[in-house]
């Protein structure tokens, strides 16, 4: 009998132990929480009554119910204590704030995992292909190679200009172009003319004068130098003739008067016999001209009639003008 009673004890201790333990327990452990404290310092009394996702809502002890608070509103001490409840763990746990001592020590980095292959050695050294010299490379571009050529066949364009406009040889010039680029055409601008003086079957130098024609010396007309025209002769309305002669722009100054002092009789609309005795050439820089009368002048131009008298009236620039020759037929 006496154990029979013992064993009926011990049996309603062990049914009766788990609810005092359960009563008794901490509301913490249970997750239930009689007070919300908020983040603006304001506390609530009572019961949670529904937790989701856009928040909380309160059953509050005085009666009636809080209105529904987003789970930023709520304090972190709060939110620890609810972070085991049933309803309300899910959604408060993401709002937890970790201090950083802890972040720091939870940091962890991951091993690093080797690879069970043999790595095999790079390679260091790389051939490199031969480089080629500054000199062929700006020479081998095609847009550099082209301006080159464009400069030196510009540098023989301005030789043989140069030789036109200073009576030079073609040849000689260019040449000196083609090896002096720039200054060879330099060089000969800067010397004087090569005058070439012609008489009735001779040329003569720079320098020695020029012969006059039989039919003057017999006539008594004196011989002057090869840039001037003998005394009186120049003018046929003085009863003189044209002796030959060559003007050059460099040692003589061609304009209006040059033309209306020297050639008077090249005016008239017909030719006297001192004209038709003689060819007046007139050399510009591109063309030469055989001019058989001046139809009419103006202080920069004047318009001649050439010996083809299927050609019209030619206008001549008095600054094109690089030559003037007086020559016996």
């Amino acid at each position: 009998m006496f154990w029979i009673k013992l064993f009926v004890v011990a049996a309603w201790l062990i049914a009766v132990t788990p609810t005092a333990m359960a009563q008794n327990a901490s509301p913490a452990s249970q997750g239930t929480v009689s007070e919300f404290k908020l983040t603006d310092g304001n506390v609530l009394k009572g019961e949670l009554a529904s937790a989701n996702a856009d928040g909380f809502l309160i059953k509050l002890s005085t009666g009636g119910f809080s209105e529904r608070y987003p789970w930023t509103k709520m304090s972190q001490e709060t939110i620890k204590l609810l972070q085991n409840h049933p309803q309300a763990g899910q959604w408060v746990r993401p709002f937890i704030e970790v201090p950083m001592e802890e972040k720091i020590q939870t940091k962890v980095r991951k091993p690093v995992q080797r690879s069970n292959y043999a790595t095999k050695p790079v390679a260091t050294k790389v051939d490199l292909a031969p480089e080629k010299s500054e000199l062929s490379n700006t020479i081998t571009q095609p847009l550099i190679f082209a301006v080159v050529l464009l400069l030196f066949a510009a540098n023989i364009y301005a030789g043989y200009e140069v030789s036109v406009y200073r009576g030079r040889p073609a040849a000689l010039v260019c040449g000196v172009s083609l090896v002096l680029p720039v200054a060879g055409p330099l060089i000969f601008l800067a010397l004087p003319s090569e005058e070439r003086q012609v008489s009735s079957g001779t040329t003569s130098g720079p320098n020695h004068e020029v012969g006059a024609p039989p039919s003057l010396a017999a006539a008594g007309v004196p011989s002057g130098s090869s840039l001037n025209i003998a005394k009186g002769g120049g003018n046929p309305a003085t009863g003189g003739g044209y002796i030959p002669a060559v003007y050059n722009h460099s040692d003589t100054q061609i304009d209006r008067r040059f033309f209306e002092t020297k050639f008077t009789g090249f005016f008239r609309v017909v030719a006297g016999e001192a004209e038709k005795n003689v060819v007046l050439t007139i050399k510009t820089m591109k063309n030469e001209y055989v001019v058989r009368r001046i139809a009419r002048i103006t202080s920069n131009e004047m318009h001649v009639q050439l010996q083809q008298a299927s050609v019209g009236d030619i206008s001549v620039q008095f600054s094109e003008i690089i030559q003037v020759s007086v020559k016996e037929k």
